[in-house]
């Protein structure tokens, strides 16, 4: 458990890009697993906040992303309304 974190911290910090993408499914498998402790967990949110601000790469920053995103919050969507077309009588 801490050293499967470790070994996806340390391929995060210094793979090429599969090894980073490769390390974040598994850290966000880790995660969503409940199988880190609390205090791993938190671990785990402060080193992705660090990877975000040094990631150039828009992939993986998405990747981090959705570890960082509670697994209970649903993403935002703006509700589609159908338009009716209005018809207009002619006659009137």
């Amino acid at each position: 458990n801490g050293s499967e974190l470790d070994h996806c911290l340390h391929n995060l910090a210094n793979g090429d890009r599969l090894q980073k993408f490769v390390a974040l499914r598994q850290l966000a498998q880790l995660s969503q697993s409940q199988r880190l402790t609390r205090q791993e967990q938190g671990d785990l949110w402060d080193y992705l906040q660090v990877f975000l601000e040094i990631e150039a790469d828009p992939r993986l920053k998405r990747a981090a992303i959705t570890i960082l995103q509670p697994q209970s919050a649903k993403p935002l969507t703006i509700p589609q309304t159908r338009r009716q077309r209005q018809v207009i009588n002619a006659d009137s």
